[in-house]
């Protein structure tokens, strides 16, 4: 069972900006509870305030939530009261998720490993609306929609890109769509696709790893991951004495759903040269930096190691996502997504703790670190920044917003659809 530290919060009310309506579409939107359920998300809103979830008010005298905050309270809350709405909704619903994938599967059933699943078509609609103010100024800009990266893993790529205003040139690469725009656009931009592809659960197929790659996957400095002297003795206390890679894999995989926290992480509380450092002293971590706490920790044992990122297509719960692909000789590259923190509870439920340990079931993937990335240019990030999501119709939105003003830096609009 995980050591839950409680949630880092502030003494000031400076982030405290997403209005409760919306904090309660949130909730709602993780755990399933629309219209005559919606009241059960509001009742745990107030019921995290009463355990201690800070809150600010604003002009009109309405509450008003950090995101980060209000998902972090859930778990912790969660973590101690049985029957909370984070394990009466919310674990359940993201096993249903899982779930919908085996639909011979009876319902609160573990199903079978993903790699039991066959291919399967879906179709993604995806736009991404930009706010003007946080367009980097100058001529040109560059902006990008994420795209599915073609691999063993998704293939039968169909692409219809939505048109492009006069004067703007689109280049379409692995990964994305880079529009250039002759002068930074002083109106919303919305980039969007609809795209028809073919996913296979990702498995680990073997296959030679050249030495460039090997070298490459086991850089110390790499964005987040970074293998500083704290990482490589912890790397090597938690393997022990074990000299197999893929048992070593195992052992960091536990470290992360035993010690630590998976939730939600305030960014501009990291210390820029010592990210991963952070997390081991906040004792929280989110996907992006699990997935990077992981790599490094592999890297010092010299295992290959890269991050991954794109959306996991559950049609119900779409969401932006980051795992881990360590390589193991005889193996090939194998995943490792600490979704399993939240399938498992938070590593009480044994039976899916390790249910995403070598096999993950449908992504869209589109980031694969170093060489591919779909970071857009031409976004100007605030000094903080928090993610959110919430249901509007058929559509998910998924908002990066600045923390200070709750406006959205970018938003998509996701929908996604398993059509055989």
């Amino acid at each position: 069972m995980t050591r839950m530290q409680r949630p880092p919060t502030s003494p000031i009310d400076r982030f405290r900006t997403v209005p409760q309506e919306r904090a309660v579409d949130y909730l709602a939107h993780i755990g399933r509870c629309f219209s005559d359920r919606r009241p059960e998300a509001q009742s745990a809103l107030d019921e995290l305030t009463r355990h201690g979830l800070p809150f600010a008010r604003g002009d009109d005298g309405e509450r008003r939530f950090d995101p980060a905050e209000v998902l972090n309270f859930l778990k912790w809350t969660g973590n101690a009261n049985p029957g909370s709405y984070w394990e009466h909704r919310v674990v359940p619903n993201y096993r249903a998720c899982v779930r919908d994938f085996h639909p011979a599967v009876a319902e609160n059933a573990v199903p079978p490993p993903p790699a039991v699943l066959a291919p399967k078509r879906f179709t993604v609609s995806l736009r991404r609306e930009f706010d003007p103010r946080y367009l980097v100024q100058g001529a040109p800009i560059v902006l990008r929609l994420p795209l599915p990266i073609e691999d063993d893993a998704l293939t039968d790529l169909a692409l219809d890109c939505a048109p492009m205003q006069p004067g703007v040139q689109a280049r379409q690469g692995s990964g994305r769509l880079d529009v250039k725009f002759p002068a930074a656009p002083k109106d919303t931009v919305v980039l969007g696709a609809s795209m028809t592809f073919t996913a296979c659960p990702a498995t680990p197929r073997a296959k030679a790893l050249s030495r460039e790659e090997r070298d490459l996957y086991t850089r110390t400095n790499e964005d987040f991951v970074r293998v500083t002297p704290r990482i490589a003795d912890l790397a090597s206390a938690v393997a022990g004495t074990d000299r197999d890679p893929w048992r070593i894999v195992h052992r960091f995989h536990d470290y992360l759903l035993d010690q630590l926290t998976c939730g939600a992480v305030a960014y501009e509380t990291l210390d820029p040269a010592d990210p991963l450092g952070s997390v081991l002293d906040g004792g929280w971590f989110d996907c992006q930096l699990g997935a990077a706490l992981a790599a490094a920790m592999c890297r010092s044992k010299g295992i290959p190691a890269r991050m991954a990122g794109g959306y996991a297509v559950y049609p119900s719960l779409p969401f932006t996502h980051w795992w881990l692909e360590a390589w193991v000789d005889d193996r090939g590259w194998v995943p490792i997504d600490t979704f399993c923190c939240d399938l498992s509870a938070l590593g009480r439920d044994t039976p899916w703790r390790d249910y995403f340990l070598g096999g993950i079931d449908y992504r869209m993937k589109a980031e694969l670190l170093p060489r591919l990335f779909s970071r857009s240019p031409g976004v100007r990030f605030p000094p903080a920044w928090r993610l959110l999501t919430w249901p509007e119709g058929e559509e998910t939105h998924i908002a990066i917003l600045d923390a200070a003003t709750g406006a959205p830096v970018y938003r998509d609009r996701i929908v996604v659809r398993a059509i055989s």
